[in-house]
């Protein structure tokens, strides 16, 4: 987490590129152009089966998602649960103490909820995911 942190700090992955405009470029001018990365939307991302602590809830894909302004939605994996939870409710604690949005990260639990989590939806067909 501290490495995103830094990550973040430093603002580099957003991925700035800064064309700036040739007024008298021949045959023709260019304009002014400019582009980032910004975060999209709601990330799913699902609990390892290994390494809970270090690949699972608080995880890269957490980490890298919540770095980003994505919220993310974390599917435990069945065989840690508890693991899961105690640090999902660190996350929640350290989202709340850092003034970021109610809601920014949200566990679930359970079988059969992961193809729902995943499938796009009916109306704009959009869907984003990090899987292990």
């Amino acid at each position: 987490m501290r490495l995103f942190a830094k990550v973040l700090r430093r603002g580099d992955f957003y991925g700035v590129r800064v064309d700036h405009s040739l007024p008298d470029r021949q045959p023709l001018p260019r304009s002014d152009t400019r582009q980032y990365q910004i975060g999209v939307g709601s990330i799913a991302v699902f609990g390892a089966s290994n390494f809970p602590l270090a690949f699972s809830t608080g995880g890269g894909d957490t980490a890298s998602a919540l770095a980003t302004g994505c919220p993310v939605v974390f599917k435990a994996h069945s065989g840690h649960m508890a693991t899961a939870e105690c640090v999902a409710n660190a996350i929640i604690r350290a989202a709340e103490k850092t003034g970021m949005p109610g809601g920014v990260f949200n566990m679930i639990f359970g079988s059969g909820v992961g193809e729902a989590l995943v499938s796009a939806h009916p109306e704009t067909n959009n869907w984003l995911i990090f899987r292990k």
